[in-house]
């Protein structure tokens, strides 16, 4: 069995000191969080409303299309409506009820601030050191991007979105930290629930990553979020159940050679109870970690060994 080995990254965020003041519900959290992003894609839209339908069209189309993606909080049946009615009457309110996946939103502020962000420093400079030549590309590119003709305003609302941006930005963090706790404990638990075979700062990113997730996707409308964290961090444990199976996995070859794996072929007069004893091995330990530490053979068929050669064949073929 692997030793326990310390990491420095769970010790230091274990003892992440939370910034935000008093002790608010879930709800008025998330709420305080969509209203910096509400107000940060509110000047974007009014200000780029040709860009953001076309954003908003294509983000409802991907949605539609794929239920399994997460892009609104907003039942699907009712986006193609919601979209029409915004490209109708161009009224916010339509937009609003569309309800981006923060982290949508987040991209979208990002990407534009990205774009603006040459221009607004080259106006920023007394006596800019850019060319006349690369200001006028600099402008073309976001004409083109953004669908505007005047570029003189994109300066004030540049700063404008900048400044809701890094609110909800510098917010999200403070939630991220009244939660972190929660991820390292489920982190460290799967940790030793793999007798520490995956790397556990591997395992501390990929919860990280699913606690920001939660809380972009949450639908604070209906449910509590700390329950949704815990659900969505599940799935990161199914992501790292898989991929322990497939660390327990070595080539055909290599198995035959440490003893692993029997043929049909090279067993013995042993081979019809060792199968019988895989298939009981197997309704105890379905995922062959245990088999794997005893290493209990996976007795293979002949039809399982045609397959495995004749994949080989083909591999070796294409690597040609």
């Amino acid at each position: 069995m692997n030793k326990y080995q310390h990491s420095v990254t769970f010790a230091r965020l274990k003892d992440i000191k939370e910034s935000l003041p008093g002790n608010l519900t879930s709800f008025q959290y998330m709420s305080l969080l969509d209203s910096f992003l509400w107000k940060g894609l509110q000047t974007f839209y009014r200000n780029y409303q040709h860009f953001t339908l076309n954003f908003a069209a294509k983000v409802v189309a991907q949605q539609y299309l794929s239920f399994s993606l997460r892009h609104t909080r907003t039942d699907v049946t009712e986006l193609p409506l919601h979209m029409f009615n915004l490209a109708l009457t161009k009224d916010e309110e339509h937009l609003n009820k569309l309800e981006f996946n923060r982290g949508i939103i987040f991209s979208l502020l990002q990407q534009y601030l990205d774009i603006t962000d040459a221009y607004v420093r080259s106006q920023s400079v007394p006596f800019a050191t850019l060319s006349f030549e690369k200001e006028f590309e600099i402008q073309q590119k976001m004409q083109t991007i953004l669908a505007v003709d005047d570029v003189q305003s994109i300066y004030s609302v540049h700063k404008e979105i900048r400044k809701h941006f890094d609110d909800a930005k510098k917010f999200k963090g403070q939630i991220n930290e009244k939660y972190v706790r929660l991820a390292m404990n489920a982190a460290n638990s799967t940790y030793r629930k793999f007798n520490h075979t995956i790397d556990q700062d591997d395992i501390i990113m990929l919860y990280l990553v699913h606690l920001s997730r939660a809380i972009d996707r949450v639908n604070i409308n209906k449910g509590v979020l700390t329950t949704f964290i815990q659900q969505t961090l599940l799935t990161a444990y199914g992501t790292l159940k898989k991929q322990a199976n497939e660390q327990l996995e070595s080539s055909y070859d290599e198995a035959l050679e440490e003893g692993i794996v029997h043929s049909y072929e090279e067993s013995d007069e042993t081979h019809a109870s060792m199968q019988l004893l895989v298939q009981i091995a197997k309704r105890f330990d379905p995922d062959g970690l245990v088999r794997f530490e005893l290493k209990l053979p996976e007795v293979l068929s002949k039809d399982d060994v045609a397959t495995l050669k004749l994949l080989e064949r083909k591999i070796k073929k294409n690597a040609i």
